[in-house]
């Protein structure tokens, strides 16, 4: 489904659960006027409905199949992962001469024994609240009806968090962030400012997740030298620190780490320098907020950034970002969190055997050069899944500064196919610049989408098929699916009097995310910008 044929659908979705008669009044289209009494007579042209500039529904939540089933709190079904390959030839009187009229060896079907793998998922409630008083609605009937605004906003928050749950819900903590071979290199920069100084520079990490990293600005390093000392020229998030959204209490598992144990850097030896920093990748962490100070202790270091790499090159500090004791940061792992189901990347870094997925940390750019004409890990990510599965279609999907530096790659490996067409005068018409569409799989010559989501972080891939087409495979075509005892609804509260004329409501559903076939999957995790 495209985006625009889901957006249509969304749409169509969401009307019918808005009531008919604030549908009504939306179609109408009766425009409210006011007068500017203090300078003339002047109309008050008032364009409707409001303008509404915010990023929501995610267009990839479309390729993940909803399915209800009712009577359950949970999802189960069985895994047949194996089925023995006798010798054919071979016949049960080993070493005897082949005859006529004896029995084939035996094949062992998977029906019995250890090769069924029962697999089950639990529902777990998912919702998002939203309440418009009466007032509201009733003075804003005929312009953009507050309640109708109301509730579709709220389907299409819910919709825009489900999506980033099914990629990145997470039940487990993901554990400490190790700084084991952790560094803090001066480096020689043309644009850095750090001056000769005994100082040195302490630094502390904290891991993200991928819902914590959804909720705050996530720097994107640039691409200009080799120690990328043009990305950060300083502190590039909001100047009052990391967004508030970063918030967290204890037990409320809103994806945030604790702060790492400190690692530092010797002193600045020479002018126009800059501090180059590298950190050990954490499994399961898609982001980290960095903190950096030249005084020992957390309480002394700010953060500088949050990026979704292990290696930040930071020209100059701001210092004027939270500290490494603010409120904002828990004091105990709040990665995990048990009301969740674990979404694709979670269920991905678990699974093992014959289910096991492809799970690569990059830990740096994306291979590949003149002589070597690919993209190397994504071609190895594809043979590794073929040898495993025989799969050879895939999607996609990445955040858009990985198909940045995917675009770059193909273009300096040679392995991007770039066409020049001719226009309606015989010229050719040249534009500047490209953008990666697809990656033709190596073995079998399959194009395969590469589809940039707005939800992914800088610095993740999954690789996803696009069919699985086993016989009897009774799965849908990705291998993934949303199962649940209900979809969203709209639930309304009856308010009391305490609460006044009030229309409160959840958009909310109950289910999980069923990952059928892990082993057909992939995802590649640090890739560097």
């Amino acid at each position: 489904m495209t985006r625009e044929e889901f957006m249509q659908a969304l749409t169509s979705d969401t009307i019918n659960k808005v009531s008919g008669d604030l549908l009504a009044l939306a179609q109408a289209g009766k425009l409210q006027k006011a007068l500017d009494v203090t300078t003339g007579l002047y109309g008050y042209s008032l364009a409707e409905p409001a303008k509404q500039l915010v990023a929501l529904a995610a267009a990839s939540y479309g390729l993940i199949p909803r399915k209800v089933i009712n009577d359950a709190n949970s999802h189960n079904w069985k895994d047949i992962l194996a089925i023995s390959s006798p010798d054919p030839f071979n016949l049960t009187n080993a070493g005897a001469i082949i005859t006529a009229g004896q029995p084939g060896s035996g094949a062992q079907f998977s029906t019995t024994g250890n090769l069924v793998t029962p697999r089950t998922v639990n529902f777990k409630p998912f919702a998002i609240g939203g309440q418009v008083d009466l007032e509201s609605i009733k003075a804003s009937q005929g312009f953009d009806p507050a309640l109708a605004k109301e509730t579709t906003n709220t389907l299409l928050l819910a919709i825009k968090l489900m999506w980033q749950a099914y990629l990145f819900g997470n039940v487990t903590d993901i554990g400490a962030q190790s700084v084991t071979g952790a560094t803090v290199a001066i480096v020689a920069s043309p644009v850095g400012s750090l001056q000769p100084s005994t100082t040195t520079y302490f630094v502390r990490i904290v891991p993200l997740t991928g819902m914590a990293a959804n909720r705050i600005f996530v720097d994107v390093p640039g691409f200009t030298d080799a120690n990328g000392a043009s990305a950060l020229a300083g502190r590039a998030v909001p100047a009052g620190g990391v967004n508030a959204n970063l918030q967290v209490v204890a037990g409320s598992g809103q994806g945030v780490g604790v702060i790492s144990a400190e690692f530092n850097s010797g002193a600045v030896t020479g002018a126009n320098q800059s501090l180059k920093i590298t950190w050990p990748a954490t499994p399961g962490a898609v982001a980290y907020a960095v903190f950096v100070g030249t005084t020992t202790g957390s309480a002394n270091l700010k953060c500088e950034c949050v990026v979704g790499q292990t290696q930040v090159t930071l020209t100059s500090l701001a210092g004027t970002g939270i500290v490494g004791t603010a409120a904002e940061l828990p004091g105990a792992d709040e990665t995990g969190n048990a009301r969740h189901f674990d979404g694709l990347l979670a269920q991905l870094l678990v699974s093992s055997g014959a289910q096991g997925a492809y799970v690569k940390n990059v830990n740096a750019a994306l291979g590949g050069s003149a002589t070597v004409p690919e993209v190397t890990q994504f071609q190895d990510a594809f043979a590794a899944i073929f040898q495993k599965t025989k799969l050879k279609k895939f999607r996609l999907l990445i955040g858009g500064a990985v198909q940045r530096s995917l675009t770059a790659k193909g273009i300096l490996s040679n392995s991007m196919q770039i066409f020049a067409s001719p226009d309606a005068n015989g010229r050719v018409n040249m534009s500047v610049g490209a953008s990666v569409g697809e990656i033709i799989n190596a073995i079998g010559g399959f194009r395969c989408p590469v589809e940039v989501d707005d939800w992914i972080p800088p610095g993740t891939a999954f690789i996803l098929p696009m069919e699985i087409p086993y016989p009897m495979a009774n799965t849908t075509p990705m291998g993934l699916e949303w199962v649940g005892n209900y979809d969203f609804l709209r639930f309304d509260y009856y308010p009391t009097r305490a609460d006044g004329p009030i229309t409160p409501f959840d958009e909310r559903c109950n289910g999980a995310l069923a990952v059928y076939f892990s082993g057909g999957m992939g995802v590649l995790y640090n890739i560097w910008s």
